[in-house]
């Protein structure tokens, strides 16, 4: 495609010249290189013969100069017997035995120590040595006269006839007469230079010809380069603006219409006239569908965003589709149609895949089935391909006989905003993103989903995701609502909590201490990286906030200078849109939000350490006293969730009370530290108090009274120019409150403990 696109298309021709330029210049350029390498090794075997002949021609020289040197200073010597000269004489006939040391070290190397001229030559360089030591000999022992005798008779002459000739035998061996001739060395290694140059002139040349062509052949695709990046910058921008105003949005909308939809659903407990209970179903069904939308808005968000994560977990697909019929069981029979299921017994039970998306596209579909049928009603069926060894994919499909839609409208019902006509939004509302997060969740999970319709008739959608088969001992089979007994299924656990709050410790110890799991407790980040530093740990449980070195400072240096990998979950009472975002970011693993239910716990647990096969049977699920879980409402208008303390406590009164006793204890000390830090100007203090108080009224069963407030104050406490008045009011309301509480624990709830000991 490249190619064709290259040599076919009129809009590349300078590119195309630029190739071919290019290609011939490597070309060319490698030719010349080839030559002048081939001139270059020739100059430098030249050369290197040329060295040769000067090392050897140096040392003859220098050796030579040296034995008439050890003669002259000989006879100078024997003359006036002054010591400076018998001094130069061993010098000098050392000098000239190295030399021809060095000279025959250099023809052993070559194997040219067996050649008759060199054998000429050291058998006169020996006599000469010889003879000059007899005539040192000579005159010690015999006198002056005896020496110059010696000196001036045929021997000495006829030593250095023998010698001059020797060399100049050998020097024309081994070719030393050449060395006036070295000037064609330097004259080739000069012509190599020159083509060398020569070659790197053309072949810059070339170069800069192609990548002119080349630039101007680029020019314009930068440009429009530019123009792309610049517009994809706004659009993202454009995306990062509208995601956080939804995510804002919808935290602003969700809020107040929560506290609605919780004061109509107490509203409708009251005793009520038909009238006014019209009018309260009239708000609540206003309240949900309002919910809805706002929940739809959300996900479309996310998915937008990319932001959406998939799990892979093992789940019943049998159990799944039985919680969905009951869902759907009280709604179908309001409007007088069926909900069938159509089993398929050829179908594996246990899959591996995120049964909340599942679940999610199956109440999106069957909600707007219901939504569109006043008649007859709705069938569901399941069918599976195995694609590979373990590999299914399952098949869900959900048939309607309700008004159908129209043919010109079938194919953009997938849209966003999209619905069939609007006659159908007047009469049965939506806002048209339903079928659009379908298709969003289905594509993600690698499926496909097709619709079919006529009007009048009903509708038929059919969706298809590929999921893996689960092992039967492989699987968490936690049936029902009961937990699976890690002590029977986990084994050696160790777990780091780092966690400063008293309450957080107490609650999460009790958890982990009765499922078996061995734990550290370490009260800051500083001391949890000690701790990390002593031993191992499968799994950290980390608060974000805490003095001295809080949650996400730990959680870098033990990912950036101790370069662990054990999975870090954090803890924290933020519930703001992008928490976990951020957690994630700084190197954490997950997020769970406080206060922290059991089974929230667990599951992080069974998520991040492996389970231990087989085995795996549900933990009988306590028995509550009801009467004592239901929530109470005091007449200050503080209730107490009893169904949260019943549920953590697993029904254990020692451990309720000890909770209770330790909240009417801290929450106080809290509570005056917030006001000392107010009155000390210490603003970030009374933030990071606040945020501590929410997991400390959490766990006493409190959260949907504290929590808002604490927000609120620990938002404020954020915000630039600070409004101290506006902090302080909250901060009355918050005493107000606690005053409250603490009465109401004291009287109600500590009473019920002691009542059921």
């Amino acid at each position: 495609m490249f190619w064709t696109k290259i040599w076919g298309d009129r809009s590349w021709r300078s590119a195309r010249w630029a190739i071919i330029t290019l290609s011939a210049g490597i070309l060319l350029t490698g030719v010349i290189h080839i030559f002048s390498q081939r001139s270059i090794f020739r100059s430098g075997q030249d050369n290197s013969q040329l060295n040769r002949q000067y090392v050897l021609d140096s040392k003859l020289r220098e050796m030579e100069y040296q034995l008439l040197a050890m003669e002259s200073n000989t006879q100078y010597y024997i003359l006036t017997e002054q010591s400076k000269f018998f001094r130069e004489i061993d010098r000098n006939m050392l000098q000239a035995q190295r030399h021809f040391d060095e000279l025959e070290r250099l023809l052993a190397e070559e194997d040219q120590l067996s050649k008759q001229e060199f054998l000429n030559l050291k058998q006169s360089f020996n006599q000469k040595i010889d003879f000059n030591n007899a005539l040192l000999d000579s005159f010690r022992m015999s006198g002056r006269e005896v020496a110059q005798r010696m000196i001036k008779g045929e021997e000495v002459a006829l030593l250095n006839q023998n010698l001059l000739t020797h060399i100049r035998d050998f020097s024309q061996a081994q070719g030393l007469q050449q060395r006036d001739d070295g000037h064609t060395g330097p004259n080739k290694h000069s012509q190599s230079l020159l083509i060398d140059n020569l070659a790197y002139l053309l072949a810059v040349g070339i170069l800069i010809f192609a990548v002119l062509y080349l630039l101007l052949s680029l020019r314009k695709r930068m440009k429009l380069e530019e123009s792309l990046l610049q517009a994809k910058e706004e659009v993202e921008r454009s995306a990062r603006v509208k995601e956080q105003f939804l995510a804002n949005m919808s935290h602003e909308i969700r809020t107040p219409l929560q506290a609605i939809l919780g004061y109509t659903t107490l509203l409708g407990k009251e005793q009520l006239n038909d009238k006014c209970r019209q009018y309260v179903d009239g708000i609540r069904i206003a309240g949900e569908n309002l919910l809805n939308i706002v929940n739809d808005i959300l996900d479309v968000s996310k998915i937008e965003a990319g932001m959406l994560r998939l799990e892979r977990v093992p789940f019943s697909i049998s159990g799944l589709m039985h919680s969905v019929d009951n869902m759907f069981r009280s709604k179908v029979a309001e409007k007088g149609i069926y909900l069938k299921l159509h089993p398929n017994p050829h179908l594996p039970d246990l899959l591996i895949g995120d049964p909340t998306r599942l679940t999610q596209i199956l109440v999106n579909l069957i909600n707007n089935a219901v939504k569109f049928t006043d008649e007859g009603g709705i069938d569901i069926y399941l069918k599976g391909v195995r694609e590979a060894p373990g590999q299914l994919r399952l098949t869900v499909t959900v048939q309607d006989s309700g008004i159908g839609i129209p043919p010109d409208k079938l194919s953009r019902i997938f849209e966003r905003f999209e619905q069939a006509d609007s006659r159908v939004t007047r009469i049965y509302g939506g806002s048209g993103l339903g079928l659009h997060i379908v298709k969003q969740l289905v594509q993600l999970q690698g499926g496909d989903i097709q619709a079919e319709s006529e009007v009048g008739k009903g509708s038929i959608f059919s969706f298809n995701i590929p999921y893996q088969i689960a092992q039967e001992q492989a699987a968490d089979k936690r049936k029902g609502s009961g937990l699976v007994d890690l002590q029977a299924n986990f084994e050696n656990i160790r777990v780091l909590l780092v966690e400063d709050n008293l309450m957080n410790q107490r609650v999460v110890g009790t958890f982990l201490s009765e499922w078996g799991i061995e734990y550290d407790l370490a009260e800051n980040g500083k001391i949890a990286i000690k701790q990390l530093e002593k031993q191992p740990y499968d799994l950290i449980l980390m608060d974000v906030q805490m003095p001295e070195m809080d949650g996400y400072s730990a959680t870098e240096y033990i990912r950036q200078n101790m370069g662990l990998r054990t999975p870090i979950v954090a803890m924290t009472a933020h519930a703001f849109a992008g928490e976990r975002e951020k957690a994630l970011g700084y190197g954490m693993n997950e997020y769970i939000s406080k206060p922290i239910r059991e089974e929230d716990l667990y599951n992080i647990i069974a998520r991040f350490v492996p389970l231990k096969r087989g085995g795996n049977g549900p933990i009988p699920k306590p028995q509550l006293n009801m009467a004592a879980a239901a929530p109470a409402s005091s007449p200050n208008g503080i209730s107490v969730d009893y169904n949260y303390l019943m549920q953590t406590s697993k029904g254990k009164k020692s451990y309720l009370r000890s909770i209770l006793e330790l909240f009417l204890q801290q929450a106080p000390k809290e509570l005056a530290a917030m006001e000392a830090a107010m009155a000390d100007g210490h603003i970030e203090e009374v933030g990071k108090i606040a945020h501590s108080l929410k997991s400390t009224a959490g766990y006493a069963g409190l959260d949907h009274h504290f929590r808002p407030l604490l927000e609120r104050i620990e938002q404020s406490t954020q915000q630039q120019p600070l409004e101290h008045s506006s902090l302080q009011q909250l901060l009355e309301q918050l005493k107000s409150l606690m005053e409250q509480a603490l009465e109401n624990i004291r009287t109600e709830a500590m009473k019920l403990v002691e009542e059921e000991e």
